[in-house]
């Protein structure tokens, strides 16, 4: 339930990639690790826009508050994908696996900050 309202949030979201826009064709190994790449590198940039977005609309008291909690997410994120990668750990999927897990829940966040913190 919480995932699909993730992926309703991200499909209404400007500058976040859809579903399709980050789906890859890839045949080979390398062309998915590619795509993973760029597809990460879209989500951060993405999230990082939305963070700074987010910020600037807040109280410096509330500003504090989303700083620590963005902290916490991000351990939370590294945690989670050491864990969703752990079950390809010495194998070469291994990076694909970890850069889709980040991938996937930066774009949540992403959605979490475009959506919940308030509009001037």
């Amino acid at each position: 339930m919480l995932k699909e309202a993730f992926s309703i949030a991200l499909l209404t979201l400007p500058g976040v990639p859809t579903a399709q826009e980050t789906r890859c064709d890839a045949r080979t190994f390398h062309e998915m690790h590619q795509c993973a790449v760029a597809r990460h590198r879209q989500a951060e940039a993405d999230h990082e826009r939305a963070y700074r977005e987010a910020a600037a609309r807040l109280e410096p008291s509330s500003r504090e508050k989303l700083r620590k909690a963005q902290e916490a997410w991000a351990r939370y994120r590294a945690a989670h994908c050491d864990f969703e990668s752990s079950k390809s750990a010495g194998r070469r999927e291994y990076a694909v696996v970890r850069l889709r897990c980040m991938a996937e829940l930066t774009e949540a966040r992403t959605a979490v900050l475009s959506l919940r913190v308030p509009l001037p």
